[in-house]
């Protein structure tokens, strides 16, 4: 049975609960919304809406966020939105990951040298 890890957000960044704490309430994530061309920083929920035009979002450094999601959905379509690692960082293997179709939502996650869908 796998284990369960509890998340939160620290400083605008989803991390492991620290073992022994606990969570009393609701859990803010406060997703970001983008409708150009963008880098992400410390942005780990992002709603897209592409149609005033094509939009690039560019991921922040992987080794930066190691184990961390990012969830990025399509929430307007219209245009294709296409993510690219940072440099040459590469998403499963290949430079971009594009959208097109409203509510495409990739989680990527980072293990420090690139970016995998998952």
């Amino acid at each position: 049975m796998a284990t369960r890890i509890p998340l939160v957000v620290i400083d605008g960044l989803v991390r492991a609960l620290p073992t022994g704490d606990s969570i009393t309430g609701p859990v803010e994530l406060n997703p970001v919304s983008i409708t150009t061309t963008s880098s992400l920083t410390t942005e780990t929920m992002v709603r897209v809406d592409s149609s005033g035009g094509a939009i690039t979002i560019t991921l922040p450094p992987a080794a930066d966020f190691v184990n961390i999601p990012i969830h990025i959905k399509l929430v307007v379509a219209g245009n294709t939105v296409t993510i690219e690692g940072d440099g040459v960082e590469t998403i499963d293997g290949s430079l971009t990951l594009t959208m097109n179709n409203q509510y495409d939502a990739p989680m990527l996650i980072s293990d420090g040298t690139e970016w995998n869908i998952i």
